[in-house]
């Protein structure tokens, strides 16, 4: 039924031209949709419902790129909007899971753990070959400190502790990449590999770790 709204909807827009940007499209359909979403109670749709929302909210403001966040770029506005939203439904989701079974699927927490972290990593890759760094780094930081306390003291989640490795490893990365912009082709590559090949190890070898310390 909730998959039916929203082709409802495309053929209504399509067949009377009613002129609505795309993103009310995606907003209007997760409002019609919420009652359900609420009583149903079940995880996958609100999947659905989440991601309506993130769609709707990167759309409006590639629309409307004036309207939030006006002292950020458009990249910046877009990345920080969806890392807070998702961070935000990450920790309520992650507190009321305590005490509703049906939150207790632990793909829901990892998929928002995702599209944080994926916003995030995106953003401080974008601002360090833009050279203004400073924030998102500092963000990025207290993102990955928050996980590693989250899910290595809190509540284990060896799932959660690999992404985060993943985040240092590409963000390192990151850095690497506009520091050897413009050298010679063949040492850049090579660099690149040495540092991904070394980094991966020792997230390996961290990540075994853990896992050893708690079985």
């Amino acid at each position: 039924s909730c998959l039916i709204v929203g082709a409802l909807l495309a053929l209504f827009g399509q067949t009377y031209q009613t002129g609505a940007d795309t993103w009310q499209l995606f907003a209007v359909w997760a409002l019609l949709i919420s009652p359900w979403v609420l009583v149903a109670r079940f995880a996958p749709i609100w999947a659905l419902w989440l991601v309506l929302i993130n769609l709707a909210i990167s759309l409006y403001l590639d629309t409307h790129p004036s309207l939030a966040f006006f002292v950020f770029s458009s990249t910046d506005k877009a990345l920080l909007s969806l890392f807070i939203f998702n961070s935000l439904i990450l920790i309520v989701w992650e507190v009321l899971s305590q005490s509703r079974d049906w939150m207790k699927q632990r793909w829901m927490a990892r998929l928002l753990a995702t599209a944080a972290g994926t916003c995030i990593t995106s953003l401080v890759g974008w601002n360090i070959f833009q050279q203004t760094v400073a924030w998102p780094l500092a963000l990025w930081g207290g993102f990955i400190v928050a996980i590693y306390y989250g899910y290595r003291k809190r509540n284990f989640d060896l799932f959660m502790l690999t992404g985060s490795a993943l985040s240092v490893i590409v963000v390192a990365l990151f850095f690497v990449m506009e520091r050897l912009e413009g050298v010679d082709e063949l040492l850049y590559l090579l660099s690149l590999a040495m540092l991904i090949l070394t980094l991966g190890l020792i997230a390996a070898l961290w990540l075994k770790k853990i896992q050893e310390e708690e079985v």
